[in-house]
């Protein structure tokens, strides 16, 4: 910063990148998984293999940390249910196990926050990973291009795959995860507010929580 205050900031004042971060590091990974898929199946070659190979366990860690953020999600409200019913009870013995959710609510909470800072981390570095990679995987393929051939497309069309496709290949990151884990949720919520209803529909001071399945089923 105190450089930055006294002239403009060059190239050579920057920190290094981390060795997963470098668009070298990054496009040598992809650029030879992507001939291993070429000599393997030659005409069948696909990209979206080559990514996988090149990071699906990265990609299955993040989806792991997702699925504990939902799960946490699903915590706080069990654990206030559990603090109302204690208090229904209205027994001295219960004032711990009170205590206790209190306590585990507050704890759920930071987890669900930390958890969901480090999916959104970890989304944004493998976009970035691949980002680096397929722009410099294509930037190789145009100049390995014979001049005869790169004839048939223009600058803006490379630019176009260098930025624009690059870009939707990149999206599906967070679209993917998202595939499964919005169905989840729904079902798991649904799940939960039918044995919440259902539990709360034999008593009798519930019989208007008790009518919700009907609108369930509507």
């Amino acid at each position: 910063m105190d450089l930055g205050i006294k002239r403009q900031l060059n190239y050579d004042d920057l920190f290094d990148l981390p060795e997963s971060l470098d668009p070298n590091n990054c496009s040598k990974w992809l650029f030879k998984s992507w001939m291993e898929e070429q000599t393997d199946k030659e005409c069948e070659s696909s990209l979206f293999h080559a990514i996988y190979l090149v990071y699906r366990w990265q990609y299955l860690y993040i989806g792991i940390v997702k699925m504990l953020n939902d799960a946490s999600g699903f915590a706080g409200p069990l654990l206030l249910h559990s603090i109302v019913t204690n208090m229904e009870d209205g027994q001295a013995q219960n004032a711990k196990i009170g205590y206790g959710c209190a306590i585990a609510i507050g704890l759920m909470s930071i987890l669900r926050a930390f958890l969901g800072t480090q999916y959104t981390f970890m989304v944004a570095k493998l976009k970035l990973q691949l980002r680096s990679s397929i722009i410099m995987l294509i930037y190789y393929k145009a100049l390995d291009v014979r001049l005869s051939d790169r004839n048939c497309f223009s600058n803006g069309e490379i630019q176009t795959l260098m930025s624009v496709d690059s870009e939707r290949i990149v999206n599906l990151c967070g679209s993917l995860h998202e595939l499964w884990s919005l169905p989840l949720q729904m079902m798991a919520a649904l799940i939960l507010l039918y044995l919440q209803v259902r539990f709360f529909g034999s008593d009798e001071h519930s019989r208007g929580v008790g009518g919700m399945p009907f609108l369930l089923q509507a």
